[in-house]
């Protein structure tokens, strides 16, 4: 799965654009391996990647930590985006 994965995001060209991006990743899901995110986040040059204390459903299982996660980015969080891997809340 991961090399079908893999091989999918490269044709994206990756890396290329300045768009900054905030995901995260569920520590604690079976569905979809955090070494998924971890690529996207190496391969995205102004990213950040929060890893959430919870399991596949973050909006569900860590609502208040999603939810302060989404209003950051939108109270201005875009604006200064950049390289970090964070445990929680930027």
């Amino acid at each position: 799965m991961i090399r079908a994965y893999r091989h999918a995001w490269s044709r994206w060209k990756l890396g290329r654009g300045a768009t900054n991006a905030r995901s995260w990743s569920a520590a604690e899901t079976m569905v979809v391996p955090l070494v998924n995110a971890e690529y996207l986040h190496e391969r995205l040059p102004n990213s950040e990647l929060h890893l959430v204390d919870s399991g596949h459903f973050v909006w569900e299982d860590a609502a208040d930590e999603y939810a302060a996660l989404v209003n950051a980015w939108w109270a201005g969080g875009y604006k200064t985006c950049g390289k970090s891997t964070g445990q929680g809340a930027a």
